[in-house]
């Protein structure tokens, strides 16, 4: 395997890993908590999710991105609903994750996927949502 190749496939491999994490989390949560914490932490996901692949339907429609020169990154908008869902769920975790998500950066950049600036404003257009939404689902714990 050439260097290019294996760097690919370890960027391939990034969202999955994030997702299997994310449910290992959530079974962790719901088998301490119970099945409440369960639907909430699931809403948590779902919703963001379900917002980032909104988002990028409008943005292919209207073209804000392509309009600037840019593109709307999905594996970004993707990785942080999992990332963030990560850090709110274990504080152990945080660290590690945060460093693996930057690192994930780096890649996308070094095999030409999206650059800075597609990272940059993707992960500010989509980050303040989903964090509003896993705070109140949070919230609905209490």
């Amino acid at each position: 395997m050439q260097w290019g190749t294996t760097l690919a496939f370890i960027a391939d491999c990034y969202s999955p890993a994030l997702v299997l994490l994310g449910l290992i989390l959530l079974t962790t949560r719901v088998s301490s908590y119970g099945i409440r914490t369960g639907i909430y932490d699931s809403l948590s996901i779902v919703l963001p999710l379900a917002f980032i692949y909104g988002f990028m339907f409008v943005d292919n429609d209207i073209g804000l991105w392509h309009a600037a020169s840019l593109d709307y990154s999905t594996h970004t908008a993707f990785a942080l609903v999992w990332v963030l869902f990560t850090c709110q769920s274990s504080k152990k975790l945080l660290l590690p994750t945060i460093i693996s998500l930057v690192c994930y950066f780096i890649l996308m950049m070094y095999l030409q996927y999206h650059s800075l600036a597609d990272i940059v404003t993707t992960s500010m257009a989509v980050t303040p949502v989903i964090y509003m939404v896993m705070a109140k689902m949070r919230r609905n714990l209490v």
